[in-house]
């Protein structure tokens, strides 16, 4: 919760996983995010070689 107005939520359907570099996560179908977080994460609509 954030400001008492914006809710979030991650859920894990794993118990180990690696962040990369460039913030890209392994077992990305493992884990289930939620709520206002999903309006903030634009980078994951560009591709993962995006700029090199």
């Amino acid at each position: 919760m954030y400001n008492k107005t914006q809710f979030s939520k991650i859920i894990f359907f794993t118990p180990k996983f690696t962040i990369d570099a460039f913030g890209l996560f392994s077992d990305y179908d493992k884990i289930y995010f939620s709520g206002d977080i999903t309006n903030k994460k634009i980078g994951d609509m560009l591709p993962s070689n995006y700029g090199l």
